[in-house]
């Protein structure tokens, strides 16, 4: 389930907000700046939907903070404002906003504008989570391995060990590794093994 932060204190524009994109994900609707802070240091936000206008700030200065933080910088920003001078738009761009949405929006627009940032949302994250080395693509989430070869993916078939070890391997390359700094590393270092394990599963 995504989490969409609507920072909006207009009562009728959150139900229309509501309406247009409540089936997306969880909405947490507050209405200032402050409250807007609050929720995003609780909650890991998948996308926030931001009036421009609202009682304690302006919504482009509050798009500007998120840009200062590295958890928050990530989070796609929709405008959604009253205000549609060239100017204002500029302005949300320039502050790290991903769209800009006047006021009064139609609700498939918004919808259509939200689905599409949450998409390219979830393709950076499992980019993340995705470690390239060669031939070889390792997948941190699934914990699956699968090596590319005359132009054909095939997976790896890998026990969760062996799987920590490839990826150790894969994040470190050329790099010498000792059998202790291995051994801390991807068994942990209240391990009860012999140091000649790595070799076993090397």
């Amino acid at each position: 389930m995504k989490n969409i932060l609507v920072v909006e204190d207009s009562p009728e524009s959150y139900r229309l907000i509501e309406a247009s994109v409540g089936q997306l994900g969880r909405l947490e609707w507050v209405k200032t700046c402050s409250s807007a802070l609050s929720a995003l240091a609780k909650i890991n936000f998948d996308l926030v939907i931001l009036d421009g206008s609202l009682p304690d700030g302006d919504g482009i200065q509050l798009c500007s903070m998120m840009q200062t933080q590295e958890n928050w910088a990530v989070i796609p920003v929709v405008i959604l404002t009253a205000r549609n001078a060239t100017v204002d738009k500029i302005m949300a761009f320039s502050v790290g906003a991903d769209d800009f949405v006047t006021k009064p929006f139609e609700m498939l627009e918004l919808r259509a504008r939200v689905e599409s940032k949450l998409r390219k949302r979830e393709r950076a994250t499992q980019e993340l989570d995705v470690i390239r080395c060669g031939p070889l693509e390792l997948n941190k989430t699934t914990q699956r391995a699968y090596k590319t070869e005359g132009g054909e993916k095939q997976e790896i078939d890998l026990s969760s060990l062996e799987f920590k070890l490839l990826l150790y391997f894969a994040t470190n390359p050329d790099v010498v590794l000792s059998r202790d700094r291995i051994l801390d590393s991807v068994w942990g270092e209240g391990r009860y093994v012999d140091a000649r394990a790595v070799d076993t599963h090397v």
